[in-house]
């Protein structure tokens, strides 16, 4: 079973065209983490906050998607504010 974070990474590195190696060059993480997150399916605990922000810049994604997808792969919910002053 896919969980959100490895279809997130997946998507975009189908439509970029990517590698692992790729994105983990533009984020500045090392390319084993990026392979370990698209390819675990359940991921024990949530990355660091380091590892989130290279993700989302290798991925060229906003930093809190890549937070959501990975709060969902480690079965953590998120309550954020969405501008409205309420949560979803």
């Amino acid at each position: 079973m896919v969980n959100a974070l490895q279809e997130l990474i997946k998507r975009r590195l189908e439509q970029r065209g990517w590698s692992y190696g790729e994105v983990a060059r533009r984020g500045g993480v090392p390319r084993s983490t990026v392979h370990h997150l698209a390819t675990t399916a359940r991921v024990a605990r949530m990355p660091q906050q380091s590892t989130l922000e290279g993700l989302s810049r290798g991925l060229e994604l906003p930093l809190e998607a890549v937070r959501r997808a990975a709060a969902e792969a480690c079965g953590i919910h998120l309550y954020v504010e969405d501008g409205t002053g309420t949560t979803p």
